[in-house]
């Protein structure tokens, strides 16, 4: 019986799996480690997300009242960049979770579609307030974007301006 070649030329072998195993470590140093990976040597390019101003956030397409609780509507508003120019359009999926004495709580998802083509998705848990009764305040998590923001995350900060809209701040 003849033996295979692995066995007449062990040193090879050892070496090559040796290497095999280091690059593999090298490649995962989480799983070799149990520590998180720091690449020093990777430039990692976001762009900036723009402060903007938007019209409105739950302010149902069809018009009227925001419909009861768990009755899920669609939203579009307009929003342009905080210097004043056009930026694009909003367009949300919201849906009533409670009703508050001065403000109902939506949750909604919201795509912003900037102009040239990028965009942006925003999850929010909003508080809408009733008629009569000052906008609140409320932040948003930024779960996504494409073309020059598809590396965005982070929070989206929406606060009431005199306008009856939001200043919206990432």
């Amino acid at each position: 019986m003849r033996r295979p070649l692995f066995f007449k030329q062990p040193f090879p072998v050892a070496v090559a799996a040796l290497v095999i195993g280091a690059t593999a470590a090298m490649g995962v140093p989480a799983l070799a480690t149990g520590e998180d990976r720091v690449d020093t040597h990777r430039s990692v390019r976001v762009a900036v997300i723009p402060d903007l101003v938007i019209d409105s956030v739950a302010t149902p397409l069809a018009g009227g009242a925001i419909p009861e609780v768990g009755v899920p509507y669609a939203t579009k508003a307009t929003f342009k960049a905080a210097r004043g120019s056009d930026a694009g359009t909003a367009y949300g999926l919201c849906t009533k979770m409670t009703v508050g004495s001065d403000a109902d709580s939506v949750y909604c998802t919201l795509q912003l579609k900037f102009d040239e083509g990028s965009e942006i998705a925003i999850a929010v848990l909003a508080s809408v307030a009733h008629e009569g009764v000052t906008l609140k305040q409320f932040t948003g998590s930024v779960i996504g974007g494409t073309l020059r923001f598809s590396d965005s995350t982070g929070n989206a900060n929406f606060s009431a301006n005199s306008d009856g809209g939001y200043d919206l701040m990432f």
